[in-house]
């Protein structure tokens, strides 16, 4: 399951700027003042049969057109162009291995959805992001 939480209103200039009060929330390493170049967190817990790993990083979509041009080879430069939204987001994994199967394909297909619906309505809580998941 893949969530996107977009920065509304649009403040940051991109990605790394969306990422930082994220950070400062999540990790106890002080910045001092340095900017931050990248941000992504990964980890996971076991919760009775499941295994869920959850992925947090910032994301950016920006509006790019290339030109095409025959056998020419085009370089572009990716900030050149302008962002239209950037935000966290966050991938929960809710896997059954490595105990495999343990009712029947269905019934744990079944199992996974319901946990799954659980966590997406219990995100911040989960990742201690209150107030910050819109």
């Amino acid at each position: 399951m893949v969530l996107q939480y977009p920065e509304l209103p649009l403040v940051s200039t991109d990605a790394r700027r969306a990422a930082e009060p994220f950070f400062d929330r999540l990790l106890t390493i002080g910045r001092k003042e340095r900017e931050l170049s990248s941000f992504q967190a990964r980890f996971g817990f076991r919760e009775g049969d499941f295994f869920v790993t959850y992925g947090v990083t910032a994301y950016e979509t920006r509006h790019i057109e290339i030109p095409v041009k025959s056998n020419q080879q085009v370089i572009i430069d990716a900030k050149e162009f302008p962002l239209k939204e950037c935000g966290l987001q966050v991938v929960v994994d809710i896997n059954t291995k490595p105990i495999g199967v343990l009712r029947g394909p269905l019934e744990d297909q079944q199992a996974l959805l319901a946990e799954a619906a659980k966590k997406s309505h219990h995100l911040a809580q989960e990742l201690n992001l209150e107030g910050m998941l819109k």
